[in-house]
């Protein structure tokens, strides 16, 4: 179970998405898991993994890049504590080792 905490950094509002997905897609794509509708955003803007006991994630092709801890990055490990930049949100992504509460598996849209 992972823990995803947005933060829009233009209108300072966040908002929390708990999921159990192997996969997730973050973009503008109204079939993404976690859909952002802002034009910050790239249809498809990144995916993040999960891969055996551990996460990746990775760009794909975002016309403002993605950043991990203020690093442009095109793909890597992301772990506990690391902060996504996907626009103007700010994503901080937590693995949780308990399952922390029933039903959050996606869909969340901005």
């Amino acid at each position: 179970m992972i823990t995803l905490t947005l933060r829009d950094i233009v209108n300072n509002r966040d908002w929390k998405l708990q999921t159990d997905a192997e996969s997730l897609l973050i973009g503008r794509n109204r079939d993404a898991q976690v859909c952002i509708r802002d034009r910050s955003v790239s249809k498809n803007h990144c995916r993040i993994e999960k891969r055996g006991s551990s996460y990746r994630f990775k760009d794909l092709g975002s016309r403002n890049g993605t950043l991990i801890n203020d690093l442009r990055c095109d793909s890597g490990p992301i772990e506990n504590g690391d902060e996504l930049k996907v626009g103007n949100f700010i994503i901080h992504f937590q693995t949780n080792s308990a399952a922390a509460s029933p039903g959050g598996s996606g869909g969340e849209t901005a």
